[in-house]
């Protein structure tokens, strides 16, 4: 049965990755948003990895190589999990599928938070936890300021997994 796993890539070098395992006929997805940058002057609207670093191919450990994906060039490696790469939760993908327009692009809905505001994390390392929003850096990353371990950790976090604390 095949199922969704994480490819971490070398920085700035997910299309590459992607590419060379296309290539070698894996099956990969790569989600995108637009963002728009300012560089020497310009403001110009380009296409982003919603997760840097990060893609995503589909296989079946039983049935497909997966050790190959290791040596492709762009690639670090498969996240793994002790021994096997680890697969991601079953509805993962599907609900980051659901969010792609029909350009393959993540919709980036205009943000509901503002500065100041208090926000909860719905998953990850950082789930249930309370944040504040220092500010919005692109269409669908909010930055935000978490008190943890005694301490202030400033992060940036995709908006879809923020919602309004109570």
């Amino acid at each position: 049965m095949k199922k969704w796993f994480a490819v971490n890539t070398a920085p700035h070098q997910e299309a590459r990755a992607q590419l060379n395992l296309n290539r070698q006929g894996y099956e990969t997805w790569l989600p995108v948003f637009t963002k728009t940058r300012r560089h020497a002057h310009k403001t110009e609207t380009v296409k982003a990895a919603l997760f840097p670093g990060y893609l995503f191919v589909t296989l079946d450990l039983e049935r497909n190589a997966w050790t190959p994906i290791n040596g492709t060039f762009g690639v670090r490696r498969l996240v793994m999990q002790n021994t096997k790469p680890a697969a991601l939760p079953a509805s993962f993908a599907q609900d980051l599928r659901n969010m792609t327009n029909e350009a393959g692009l993540i919709a980036s809905p205009r943000h509901p938070f503002a500065s100041g505001d208090k926000v909860r994390i719905a998953e990850g390392p950082f789930a249930d936890l309370v944040a504040s929003v220092l500010d919005l850096p692109t269409e669908s990353r909010v930055r935000v300021l978490l008190e943890v371990l005694g301490g202030s950790v400033v992060t940036t976090l995709p908006s879809f997994l923020l919602s309004r604390a109570q």
